[in-house]
């Protein structure tokens, strides 16, 4: 692989990882916020158990009121967008974990001509590896 060629693959190879990084830095971020809201729901709902008091569950709703059931329509409408978003989200999410192991594979193949492209190389791998580990 002629000095041209390397330059523009390694330029290639880091623009996908700062790209790969990127995405999982932001889906990181989105899971942080929706943990921490599912956990302040769950503490208030439990506290609302324990004390009896229902008033409380109104931290989780938003709402004074328990009276109010979304239509039929409303419901399927909901359904809709729910799994609209996770056909979205499942379809982003193969296509990273695609894009991972294609940086992962493309990385394995680079020279380690010097130091750096040794470090280099590690680094990229262990870079993709760690975000192709299945967070539960």
């Amino acid at each position: 692989m002629s000095e041209a060629n390397w330059e523009e693959e390694r330029a290639t190879l880091l623009e996908r990882l700062r790209k790969a990084e990127q995405i999982a830095a932001e889906s990181q971020a989105e899971a942080a916020v929706y943990r921490d809201l599912l956990e302040d729901c769950y503490k208030a709902a439990d506290q609302a158990l324990k004390d009896k008091d229902l008033n409380l569950l109104y931290t989780v709703t938003g709402k004074l009121s328990f009276s109010w059931m979304p239509s039929e329509t409303d419901g399927k409408q909901w359904g809709k967008y729910f799994l609209h978003a996770y056909m979205r989200d499942a379809s982003w999410l193969k296509h990273t974990k695609e894009a991972l192991q294609e940086i992962k594979a493309d990385a394995e193949n680079l020279l380690e001509d010097n130091q750096t492209n040794a470090k280099l190389k590690k680094r990229i791998i262990a870079t993709a590896e760690h975000g192709l580990i299945t967070h539960i």
